[in-house]
């Protein structure tokens, strides 16, 4: 093993410990000094009762706003539609508020006399007042200038997910998010208009949560080899059921504030955060079963054996010793289907959190604990599971001056899923041995020579795995008034990400022999990060528009650490988790430190509530270019116009009750590359003469500096009859240019590439739709639609000099980075029953990489939305979501017809004498240069021969019911609450496996059924 990392860097391990003590007692400080604060004052106040209830029924509305316009002190109405507010003695101003209500506005005198009855009149005129989290700073919908798509806790909560980006799939416009397994703990694919760079490591988007960064590439180690689960998302390590809210930002209006972190986007993420009410136990349950939607038609063992058998007399051969599952040495009658054995159980999910919430007006707590387990298809028993824990702490001082919030998280996730996908074994022949012996023990079906016939799949479930992690994030805002309009806050945060893996490959895992041994591989993989932004805010009401100012700093740190032991040789599995017993023991490790510093600013004004500019910059400085190129400007100009202001429109186009155009042009820059790659790096080696010896293991480059991302948006807003029709459109463009790639170089120089900057331009361009429908709205039933959909369009525009660079055989230009190159299929030759491809550079059958072709299909969703319905009456709602994609995909990756392993069984429809014209050639068992075989595999990567991946996916169905006060009262229940939710329950679609993981050797999508009960207490 290697220790890969500049030996200019060796001191930062102790240098990041120091700093993350610091921020720490940073921390501790300023909670202990808004104590301090607090004691110190006081005035006379009194406390008031009061409850929000619909004007139309009298039913008490959950989670109105109450604030009093003075001392902008803010509570929320609890399930019942109750509250209680602290207001100094006199008179108060409320301002009420409520998704889908009239916002109403009270005088107050205090002390009340009785309880305060607030009634609120329905309102569909409601999308464009969400306030949207922005990172620092909201903004009410209807007044933003960027591209900001949001999913709140009521969208996430209805569906039975364990990791959040599962619920954002198809909800949000320009986000392409798809799932790489449907193994619990599995990893997304996550674009946000398209793909930026050349590089897949530098595609990641920002991941915020609570203003922390979060960590956006997976964490397992490639040395333990997990596979089950693809590639790991970091967002498993997140609850669900903690958070509030999650935005993604997409123009440059909106990510310029965060400089090169946001150039592929930014995901935003809320957690839930305490409010003022009385003190309630909140309590949630749901269980639910999961099982593979469909199976793929798949030959049965006669089919199979005339295709063997078939492939054998086609090439003039007879089966061979080591063709068992046609020489006899295999049941020839024998039929197993293997996707019932392998994937065909039934997986099964538990889920438990109780919440404890209090507070009054000037400090708010919150506290809930969380249990999860969920299971697999696989045999045997698997699990992954997750145990949570969550507080927050509001704050307010009884002047209003001083806020200050805290919020910290702690997860331990224990997963022991196999180490391998067993739908990869799927294909076996299907007369291949029984998994047991008589014994009860793996079957490896041995020959006289005592070697296996065949590789036991369920070997993968003796390779004991177990990875357990445990997540620590916390964050701290502190804010104090230091004048009217001119505030100073701060926010902190700290992440601690351990994950240690553990994999015990026994005995019993290997074929037997006198030489079988064991193994044990344990990986150490630590993340930390912290991050301090201090802030100075001023607002002030200039004329008739009002001017908000921002200006910040950031200083961040991310150091990882990372250790592997392999120990081999055991010939006992009793010994196997003792590192010492191993015969042989190799370690190494790694550890970088990644430092970013930033100077920021806003200014926004808003005039006459008509138009609104959004001037945003930042300056940022990276440890990750070298030392005069560490440091960027970026920045973005946002313009809005609410035309429907205008005195004219109002007379005449009073059917059009709201519409604003806005745009933004702005720059964004990436700085996704490894640490220290302009440095000369080395690792250890073996022992040389007594002393440890390196070897040079990169080439210095402190000339290459950041990529940058120009991007351009136009969009429209449109309100229709009192906004019951809402729709919006959007057209982005956005261009990545000074490409950090790796620049070619000869063996000569002993490595083949060297870290560059290259003048290539990718475009991502394409247009948004959402559309938003209030159908019905009476007294007891409601109906409302929602739509998205995202046409993208992706283009290389220049690479000067492509064909000596490393990506000439993968990328052309004037095409899409998804489209792939390959060979120009031209039919085949009914004479002989093989493919044929086009020749161009006349070399007659002697095909290569000249003879390639840009293909006529880009391997990617050419559009993709959803359509979300719910319908709601009386205390019952129905939230309905389908799914769609236009999706192009290479063929599945079946082996060529023919030889070992199964197929599909339209590979029967082939071609078997001289004159057949069929889609499927001849069958073949014998990879000879220019045979039927190579000819297979050239169709699998030529430039027209694609699959239809396209898909409507019935995604979500959930039904809750809210059982009336009066029922629950009975119980001592302050609230009761019913549901089943339903995930992936049917696609229609023409391709042969799941079209959104895409892959045969990966195991579906779960179609799942939840059945759950909230209560609070």
């Amino acid at each position: 093993m290697i220790h890969n990392v500049s030996l200019t860097k060796l001191n930062m391990e102790t240098k990041s410990k120091k700093k993350t003590k610091l921020v720490l007692v940073m921390t501790v400080l300023c909670l202990i000094f808004s104590t301090i604060m607090v004691s110190a004052q006081s005035t006379n106040t009194a406390t008031i009762t009061g409850k929000v209830i619909s004007a139309s029924n009298g039913d008490g509305i959950p989670g109105a706003t109450i604030k009093a316009t003075a001392t902008s002190q803010t509570t929320i109405s609890n399930d019942k539609g109750t509250f209680t507010l602290s207001l100094p003695e006199g008179t108060s101003i409320l301002s009420i508020q409520h998704l889908g209500y009239q916002a109403k506005t009270l005088n107050v005198q205090v002390p009340l006399n009785d309880k305060l009855i607030i009634a609120l009149d329905a309102d569909d005129r409601h999308l464009k007042e969400i306030e949207i989290n922005a990172g620092y700073y909201t903004v009410k919908d209807k007044e933003r200038t960027g591209a900001i798509s949001r999913v709140g806790k009521e969208t996430i909560s209805r569906q039975p997910v364990s990791n959040s980006l599962a619920a954002l799939i198809g909800r949000m416009p320009g986000v392409n998010i798809e799932q790489n397994s449907g193994v619990s703990g599995g990893g997304f694919t996550v674009e946000i208009r398209g793909r930026n760079s050349l590089r897949p490591e530098a595609r990641n988007p920002m991941y915020l949560v609570d203003g922390v960064p979060y960590p956006s590439g997976e964490v397992n180690s490639a040395a333990i080899g997990v596979s089950s689960m693809g590639t790991s998302s970091p967002l498993n390590y997140l609850n669900p059921a903690d958070i509030e809210s999650i935005e993604i930002l997409k123009d440059a209006d909106a990510t310029a504030i965060y400089g090169s972190r946001g150039a592929n986007g930014v995901v935003l993420i809320k957690t839930k955060r305490p409010a003022a009410d009385k003190t309630a136990l909140d309590i949630d349950f749901n269980t639910g079963i999961s099982k593979v939607g469909s199976e793929m038609k798949l030959l049965n063992t006669s089919q199979y054996l005339e295709m063997r058998n078939e492939a054998f007399k086609n090439d003039g051969a007879v089966p061979g010793a080591t063709a068992y599952d046609v020489n006899g040495t295999w049941d020839q009658q024998r039929y197993t289907n293997w996707q019932k054995v392998l994937i065909g159980g039934t997986a099964r999910s538990t889920n438990l959190r109780a919440g404890i919430n209090g507070g009054n007006a000037f400090s708010q707590f919150s506290f809930s604990g969380n249990y999860s387990k969920n299971t697999t298809v696989f045999p045997d028993d698997f699990a992954d599971q997750k145990i949570s824990g969550t507080l927050g702490v509001n704050h307010t001082s009884v002047n209003h001056k001083f806020k200050v919030n805290f919020s910290a998280s702690y997860l331990l996730n224990v997963n022991s899923l196999p180490r391998e996908d067993l739908t990869k074994y799927i294909l076996l022949a299907p007369n291949a041995p029984a998994l047991f012996d008589s014994n009860g023990k793996l079957n490896w079906a041995l020959t006289p020579a005592g070697s296996a016939s065949w590789t036991n799949p369920l070997a993968a479930t003796r390779q004991n795995y177990t990875g357990r992690s445990n997540n620590f994030l916390s964050s701290a805002m502190l804010n104090y008034e230091l004048l009217k309009g001119l505030s100073i806050r701060s926010s902190l945060g700290y992440t601690h990400i351990n994950l240690r893996e553990q994999l015990l490959n026994s005995v019993d895992a290997v074929v037997p022999s006198p030489t079988a041994t064991g193994s044990n591989t344990s990986h150490n993989n630590t993340i930390e990060t912290w991050i301090i932004e201090p802030q100075l805010n001023y607002q002030r009401q200039i004329a008739k528009g009002k001017l908000d100012v921002l200006l910040g700093s950031t200083f961040q740190s991310d150091a990882q650490r990372a250790v592997i032991i392999a120990a081999t040789g055991y010939i006992n599995d009793a010994l196997l988790e003792s590192i010492t017993a191993a015969p042989t023991r190799t370690a190494g490790s790694n550890a970088s430190q990644y430092k970013y510093s930033a100077l920021f600013g806003r200014i926004n004004y808003a005039w006459d509530g008509k138009y609104f500019i959004n001037l945003t910059a930042r300056r940022d400085g990276s440890s990750r270019f070298g030392p005069d190129k560490q440091f960027a400007n970026f920045g973005a100009l946002g313009l809005a116009w609410i035309f429907t202001e205008n005195d004219l429109i109002k007379k005449h186009l009073s059917w059009l009750s709201f519409g604003k155009l806005r745009s933004s042009y702005g720059i964004t820059g990436s700085d996704q590359i490894p640490n220290y790659g302009y440095l000369d790096t080395y690792s250890s080696t073996q022992s040389y003469q007594g002393g440890t010896a390196l070897y040079p293991t990169r080439l210095a480059n402190p000339d290459y500096s950041w990529e940058s991302n120009k991007k351009l948006e136009t969009a429209m807003d449109l309100g229709f009859l009192k906004d019951k029709l809402f729709l919006s459109a959007a057209w982005y463009r956005n261009r990545s240019a000074n490409q950090l790639v790796g620049y070619s170089l000869p063996d000569i120089t002993g490595f083949t590439s060297v870290q560059y900057n290259l003048p290539a331009t990718v475009q991502n361009s394409g247009w948004e739709f959402e559309l938003n429908t209030v159908n019905i709205k009476t007294l007891y039933f409601s109906w409302k639609t929602s739509f998205n959909l995202t046409i993208p369009q992706n283009k290389l525009l220049a690479y000067p000099d492509i064909a000596a660079s490393s990506y000439a055989n993968k990328y052309t230009v004037g095409e899409s980075l998804y489209t792939p190159k390959g060979l120009q299929f031209t039919g085949m030759d009914p004479k002989t029953g093989v493919y044929t491809f086009k020749d161009l550079n006349g070399n007659g059958s002697d095909l290569d990489q000249a003879d390639q072709v840009s293909a006529s299909k880009s391997l990617t969703s050419h559009a993709f939305g959803g359509l979300q319905n719910s319908f709601s009456y009386k205390n019952f709602q129905l939230d309905v979501f389908v799914q769609f994609a236009d999706k192009t995909v290479r063929l599945p990756d079946f082996a060529i017809p023919g030889m070992a392993g199964n197929q599909p069984v339209t590979v029967m429809d082939r071609w078997r004498n001289e004159g057949d014209v069929k889609p499927i050639q001849k069958f073949t068992q014998s990879f000879i240069p220019n045979g039927a075989a190579f000819k297979y595999s050239y169709l699998t990567a030529a430039s027209d021969q694609f699959a239809d991946a396209s898909f409507i996916r019935l995604k979500n169905v959930a039904l809750s019911w809210n059982v009336p006060f009066a029922w629950s009262s009975r119980l001592k229940i302050n609230g009761l609450r019913l549901y089943l939710q339903a995930q992936n329950l049917f696609t229609v679609t023409n391709y042969i496996s799941d079209p959104e993981v895409s892959s045969i050797f990966s195991l579906p999508s779960l179609r799942s059924l939840t059945a759950g009960i909230t209560m609070s207490l």
